[in-house]
């Protein structure tokens, strides 16, 4: 049975900082995936969408 998504809000200051994590160079791949999972997971993506989209197990979301 599938988990039901959890509502995930950020402030403005996180959601900045989650950004600026995609946007550096020099950072590791699984961070800036992990980012993205958070992001998406914020505008209300479904897990499954997004672990499609990351190639992942919906349970790593």
């Amino acid at each position: 049975m599938p988990r039901k998504p959890t509502s995930l809000t950020l402030n403005e200051g996180d959601y900045e900082y989650l950004r600026s994590l995609i946007k550096q160079r020099t950072i590791q791949a699984q961070v800036v995936i992990r980012a993205h999972i958070l992001l998406d997971s914020c505008k209300g993506t479904p897990i499954r969408t997004i672990a499609k989209i990351y190639d992942i197990s919906p349970s790593t979301v």
